[in-house]
């Protein structure tokens, strides 16, 4: 075809090359936008379960450090999915601190229990373990391991953490 003078034009070969350069631009984008909605759902889950984890981890210090007495697991070196502790009042005893259903749950005498985690996370194991060196410093170290909820079944909503620490009762 020939082009009357004065007048420009695509060409189809060239209509197909600018058509092509921008799908692969637009696919490009696309895929990027994407990557970063993954990243962030993702980034959500991990701090979802580190809330939680820390919270816990804190909640069971807290607890700790307001007894009186470690009740089970009972002797140094003893351990269990369970803590029981004895408390200055009497009301809140024993104070219990297990996992139910994948809820970490705190029981106060008749009181409770209570959800100590959300929903959105799941406590897989939590062990309580004697480690008191001395009858006169009783020690307790906790072993924690929290997951999120995953319904989707989208690795980007996977997220754990194992969390571990060790107290020792104020008395």
């Amino acid at each position: 075809m020939k082009r009357k003078s004065g007048q420009s034009a695509f060409t189809i070969i060239e209509s197909m090359i600018y058509i092509s350069i921008a799908a692969v631009v637009l696919s490009s984008l696309f895929n990027f936008a994407w990557q970063i909605i993954y990243a962030n759902i993702k980034a959500q889950a991990v701090r979802e379960v580190q809330q939680n984890s820390r919270f816990a981890m804190e909640k069971i210090f807290e607890v700790v450090l307001s007894s009186n007495d470690i009740i089970t697991p009972a002797n140094q070196g003893d351990y269990g999915p369970s803590l029981s502790l004895g408390m200055e009042d009497d009301s809140l005893n024993p104070t219990v601190i297990e996992i139910s259903n994948g809820k970490l749950l705190l029981t106060q005498g008749l009181n409770g229990p209570y959800e100590i985690t959300n929903d959105g996370v799941e406590v897989l194991s939590l062990v309580f373990t004697n480690a008191s060196y001395s009858l006169e410093k009783e020690t307790v170290r906790v072993q924690m391991s929290i997951k999120s909820k995953n319904q989707s079944q989208l690795i980007y909503y996977d997220a754990s953490l194992d969390s571990e620490g060790t107290i020792s009762l104020r008395k």
